[in-house]
């Protein structure tokens, strides 16, 4: 039995929150019964996590319930590609598999997500599905907006091994007057400036 509360719970370093977490075990199946709320400081629920751990074949499957669990963790799976990314989850997502090799399934609302492209210094956000299998991330006609407003439209399939990591990306994207890139001289001495893309 465990009985546990984790103040400033992180994940990837970034926090998600107070966890609280309970557990028995069902000894009929062999299983521990696993079951987690995560808070924020007004106490309010931002997920909550229902599920089993098989310790016989390391075999975790856990759903859960997200009602507003940051996504700054994900910055981790993404370094080097973009930066500053920020927004809120809603919806249900399930973790499984062995524990060297978590993943995730579901479709998520992504709500006011918002992520830095670092070589070109471009943010971008959204509010909008986005779809997880154990090796896939799917964006399907996803509306996103630049610095001022203007807007454009991403679709895509980023692969990856199964643990967010050798990233494979195929992304289509239509713009229109979208700022595309908004360097300095700071960033690059040589070619720098504030550059609109259409097509």
């Amino acid at each position: 039995l465990a009985n546990l509360t984790v103040k400033n719970a992180e994940l990837n370093d970034r926090s998600i929150g107070d966890a609280q977490i309970k557990s028995k075990w069902d000894n009929e199946n062999k299983q521990l019964d696993i079951k987690a709320d995560f808070l924020n400081n007004t106490n309010q629920i931002l997920a909550e996590a229902n599920g089993i751990y098989i310790p016989k074949n390391d075999s975790l499957n856990i759903l859960f319930d997200l009602n507003g669990l940051s996504i700054g963790f994900l910055q981790r799976y993404f370094a080097g590609v973009v930066d500053n990314v920020k927004g809120d989850t809603y919806g249900k997502l399930r973790m499984l598999g062995p524990t060297k090799t978590i993943g995730f399934e579901g479709k998520v609302l992504v709500k006011d997500a918002k992520m830095t492209v670092s070589t070109l210094n471009t943010t971008y956000n959204f509010t909008d599905s986005v779809k997880l299998t154990r090796k896939t991330i799917e964006l399907k006609n996803i509306t996103f907006f630049d610095a001022e407003r203007n807007r454009g439209t991403i679709n895509g399939l980023v692969k990856h091994n199964g643990l967010f990591s050798k990233m494979n990306y195929n992304v289509d994207i239509k713009a229109k007057n979208l700022i595309g890139m908004d360097t300095q001289a700071k960033n690059n001495s040589y070619f720098y400036g504030k550059a609109y893309t259409t097509g």
